[in-house]
């Protein structure tokens, strides 16, 4: 079976991108697995074939106020 599974990924302390990580490592045994996700992230070397970062576009990004009341930490937006 092929699966996407899309949210925060790879874990960075989380509650959700830990759970992410851990059921996207039990699928993989049995299944093609593929996540999409977003933010800045540091892809492990062995996620390469099968993570897949989007870019939020800068004006769907939280900013100013939004951004500190969502303790979201802000972005350079470099690749």
């Amino acid at each position: 079976m092929r699966i996407l599974m899309v949210g925060h990924y790879p874990p960075h302390g989380g509650g959700v991108a830990n759970h992410l990580d851990s059921v996207v490592a039990l699928l993989r045994k049995r299944h093609e697995v593929h996540v999409l996700t977003y933010g800045p992230v540091k892809v492990r070397d062995f996620e390469r074939d099968f993570v897949h970062q989007v870019r939020v576009p800068p004006r769907l990004r939280p900013q100013g106020d939004e951004l500190r009341s969502s303790g979201l930490k802000e972005d350079s937006g470099a690749p």
